[in-house]
């Protein structure tokens, strides 16, 4: 059940989307621009929907597509045209997916939701850093997920029991998964000062700085 439009384009994702990718180099920028348009497009079908069982068919359709192998998937959806190069990866968006279906129901939201929503967009962030050919260690990656869905979910309107040792510890990514570490010094300054990820000239020095020297 897709929604038939071309929203893949820079202009089409939300601002904190579009300043991540502004640290991506040449070579991974279409990868990350692909993952953020169906972040967005998953988000969307959450938040526009006018009734929940709207919101689960359009996220069962991506999830039965991430089921599939790239070349058994239709043609005529752009987004999906742009993950095709993912190949055997793209199995692992499926976790995003379901990750975005803990937010369906709406204005409840507990911790073990929220951690399962996060651990779905990690999957995603692991899933295009196997494209890119490179594993950070010790969970670096994951942690930087899980400080931008916090962010991102407090500026959803969700009040959630955070977990000050995801919040406060900075991560170090790969040169080539800098816009991830962007998302995560972005989130993590929301969520540790109940702020908005953007909110003028701080955060958008600390996303120059962080796409500048990763930290």
């Amino acid at each position: 059940m897709a929604d038939n439009v071309d929203d893949t384009s820079l202009a089409s994702l939300p601002p904190v989307y579009r300043v991540a990718l502004g640290s991506a180099r040449t070579q991974e920028f279409h990868l990350f621009a692909a993952l953020f348009a169906l972040d967005a497009r998953l988000g969307r079908a959450v938040r526009e929907a006018s009734e929940p069982i709207i919101a689960q068919m359009k996220l069962a359709w991506w999830r039965d597509r991430f089921a599939q192998a790239p070349d058994e998937w239709p043609t005529g959806e752009p987004l999906l045209a742009r993950l095709e190069q993912w190949g055997s990866a793209a199995t692992q968006l499926g976790a995003l997916v379901d990750g975005w279906e803990e937010l369906v129901a709406g204005e409840e939201l507990d911790a073990q939701g929220a951690e399962r929503f996060a651990a779905g967009r990690a999957a995603s962030w692991d899933a295009l850093a196997s494209v890119v050919g490179v594993s950070p260690d010790d969970g670096a990656l994951a942690a930087s997920a899980v400080q931008f869905t916090w962010g991102d979910l407090l500026g959803r309107g969700f009040e959630l029991p955070l977990n000050s040792v995801s919040i406060d510890q900075p991560v170090r990514l790969p040169r080539s998964l800098r816009p991830f570490a962007v998302l995560g010094n972005l989130g993590r300054r929301a969520a540790s000062k109940k702020r908005p990820m953007l909110d003028g000239l701080p955060s958008l020095a600390l996303a120059v700085r962080t796409g500048l020297i990763g930290r």
